[in-house]
């Protein structure tokens, strides 16, 4: 799983809303460890630019906190939400339990984030989404990471919606 995705995911993920597929192009999973820069990217493009107020709504099948030290641990998994290299905001979700990644449906509950901000930061056209995990770890590729001891921090998506109200 984690071990696998310098490889599957040497550049992290980039996902392009009508062209990337959900099989190959989206991870099951947000670790904390990443491949070259701490940033997933969802780029889609709009008619026009809007107006109002941007909601973005997380749902949560699963997280697993991340220490200090860029390993998983009990404690809180947090996210920083970019729209077109602007903040917009930030969340925290407690872990949900330890080993979510491949237990989720025995030891996790789920939850919903919403991040409301200003629709005018996107923009007519291109506009990219970044997820980033507010502590975060570089792993390459057979790197003895997590060996002895735990692996890497994550929030499992079920959802992501962007809504404009």
């Amino acid at each position: 799983m984690w071990r696998r995705y310098p490889t599957d995911f040497p550049n992290d993920v980039n996902f392009i809303m009508g062209k990337s597929k959900e099989v190959s192009d989206w991870n099951y999973i947000h670790w904390n460890w990443y491949s070259k820069r701490n940033a997933w990217g969802i780029k889609f493009d709009l008619n026009k630019k809007p107006q109002g107020t941007a909601v973005l709504t997380f749902g949560i099948a699963g997280a697993r906190g991340h220490g200090s030290n860029g390993l998983g641990s009990r404690g809180d998994a947090s996210l920083q939400i970019l729209a077109n290299d602007t903040e917009v905001g930030r969340f925290v979700t407690p872990s949900t339990g330890g080993d979510c990644y491949r237990s989720q449906r025995q030891s996790t509950r789920y939850c919903v984030q919403d991040i409301r901000f200003d629709a005018g930061t996107l923009r007519k056209g291109q506009n990219v989404i970044t997820l980033r995990h507010t502590r975060a770890d570089l792993y390459k590729q057979d790197q003895p990471k997590g060996e002895k001891g735990s692996g890497p921090g994550c929030i499992m998506y079920d959802a992501i919606r962007l809504e404009i109200e």
